[in-house]
């Protein structure tokens, strides 16, 4: 529904469960490194600004996701 509505990319952040992002070309999931986490404070705006930046440089969300 929120591609009809002209949202082009949704994005669910799960934190340790990972991420969904659904493009009008694909449905993606990934899941975070294993990691010690000292705090989750900013991880969305980490999250969202990497994927915003690889956007911007013409990437497929596939790749943004790996990087």
């Amino acid at each position: 529904r929120l591609h009809a509505q002209g949202i082009e990319h949704v994005v669910i952040s799960q934190g340790s469960e990972g991420v969904h992002w659904f493009s009008p070309s694909v449905a993606l999931h990934s899941l975070p490194p294993k990691v010690t986490v000292a705090s989750t404070v900013g991880a969305g705006d980490s999250l969202l600004a990497g994927m915003v930046h690889g956007l911007i440089g013409g990437h497929e969300p596939q790749k943004i996701l790996r990087t």
